[in-house]
């Protein structure tokens, strides 16, 4: 008797401890499984596909884990949008003076204008180093740089800027 009972508490812990490692197997791979799906998501994102999201749908901290990834991932995928369209418009910004210094060197060169042009190819460089430091200020204001304040002569900013076209509306390129 002492003996069946020995060999009946084995099985019986034997059992318990099977169903004991069944639960924590099913337990751990609720948790594993979104997790890695998270994982994943992620790595996708990293390499570039701003689209991914977990896409989880849970009441739990694992769902709110999930939410605000890709809460996340929106985010990032409207800040990727938006300096696109930073970068494509200051290419064109920067475009437009250096179009405009090309013909007018382009019209000194050929005859149609004379060295009296030349003015407008300084004011054309002029712009685009302001340009690229209004550029750098960006970037700074950025980084949390403070910048100096300094007034500005509207008049004769509308004049360079009319001057600074003034050479595509006479010549073109060849």
């Amino acid at each position: 008797p002492l003996r069946q009972a020995s060999t009946r508490v084995l099985l019986w812990f034997a059992l318990a401890v099977s169903a004991a490692v069944v639960l924590a197997f099913l337990f751990s791979s609720r948790v594993t499984r979104p997790l890695q799906t998270l994982v994943l998501a992620a790595d996708r994102i990293a390499s570039g596909d701003l689209g991914a999201r977990a896409g989880l749908d849970r009441q739990d901290e694992i769902g709110q884990l999930a939410a605000a990834f890709d809460r996340m991932a929106v985010a990032v995928e409207q800040i990727d949008r938006l300096k696109d369209e930073f970068v494509a418009h200051v290419s064109h910004e920067l475009r437009t003076p250096l179009t405009s210094a090309k013909i007018a060197l382009a019209n000194v060169r050929e005859g149609i204008a004379g060295p009296d042009a030349l003015p407008r190819v300084q004011e054309d460089l002029d712009r685009l180093i302001r340009m690229v430091n209004g550029l750098l200020d960006s970037a700074r204001l950025e980084a949390g740089i403070p910048l100096e304040k300094q007034s500005v002569d509207l008049d004769s900013l509308v004049r360079a800027a009319v001057e600074s076209l003034r050479p595509l509306a006479r010549g073109s390129l060849s």
